[in-house]
């Protein structure tokens, strides 16, 4: 009896020693297979999250301009989002081109030329599509020939404000408002209009019925030392000269210490 019970104690051994085994070859090795599948999981949603982001803070303002000598047009491109713009395809009415270049943020890009045959009556709408799955359509509408020239539907100026700076950055007294006239020849287009500067990056369209030079002024309200009083940021003449130029100006504006500059 005693060599069978020393038998049956070494099966036993043997059998929780295969048992542990298995544990390690397969269980174990399993649950860290999983573990490892909810951790790229996680990375994948947090990706796509992150993506969902930054395409609803993708914005770029589309400027088909056509040529004052050649049947074609280019489009200027100015990023007015806090994140660059990678462009995939330009469509021209329903013709399709491929179309690459980074926008950066704040920053600006001119592509083409695009065929814009110069036939009495012709229209020509533009849009931009990103690797994000944005389309942009043209700020200015359609483009027209008529009458041996080309016509926009839309003049104007749109003022692209960055980030306001946070309290802790600042090196100056801002507070959010601000106030933009217009003037033309001595005529005020828009006197003193307000728009509230947000944190994030902001942007206000003011239109003209013509080419020619404006004088853009801007005001902040401006808390003390020594009162509240409005301070004149920035004063410069600008001009639109459509068709030789774009349509509609974009002022791209940076901060520079206690001054507003164009970027």
């Amino acid at each position: 009896m005693g060599p069978f019970k020393t038998r049956k104690g070494v099966s036993t051994i043997l059998g929780a020693l295969i048992f542990v085994g298995i544990m390690f070859t397969a269980v174990i090795p399993m649950q860290l297979v999983m573990h490892q599948a909810d951790v790229i999981f996680e990375q994948k949603k947090l990706e796509r999250y992150r993506a969902d982001d930054e395409r609803e803070m993708e914005h770029l303002l589309v400027y088909p301009v056509p040529s004052q000598t050649e049947p074609e047009l280019n489009i200027t491109l100015i990023n007015a989002g806090e994140v660059p713009s990678s462009l995939i395809r330009v469509w021209v009415n329903d013709t399709i081109y491929d179309a690459s270049g980074v926008v950066p943020a704040f920053g600006s890009l001119e592509i083409g030329p695009f065929p814009a045959p110069t036939v009495e009556g012709a229209e020509y709408e533009v849009k931009v599509i990103t690797d994000r799955g944005n389309v942009f359509f043209s700020e200015i509408g359609a483009l027209i020939y008529s009458g041996g020239k080309w016509l926009s539907e839309t003049l104007g100026f749109n003022l692209v404000f960055p980030s306001r700076p946070g309290r802790g950055q600042r090196e100056n007294n801002w507070l959010n408002e601000l106030r933009v006239s217009i003037e033309q020849g001595g005529e005020i287009l828009y006197s003193n209009e307000t728009m509230h500067w947000a944190i994030s990056a902001s942007e206000v369209f003011f239109e003209v019925d013509d080419t020619g030079d404006y004088g853009i002024t801007i005001y902040i309200w401006c808390k003390p030392p020594p009162y509240q009083h409005w301070e004149m940021i920035y004063s410069e003449i600008h001009s639109i000269t459509w068709p030789a130029g774009d349509p509609i100006e974009v002022l791209n504006f940076v901060i520079v210490g206690d001054c507003l500059e164009l970027q």
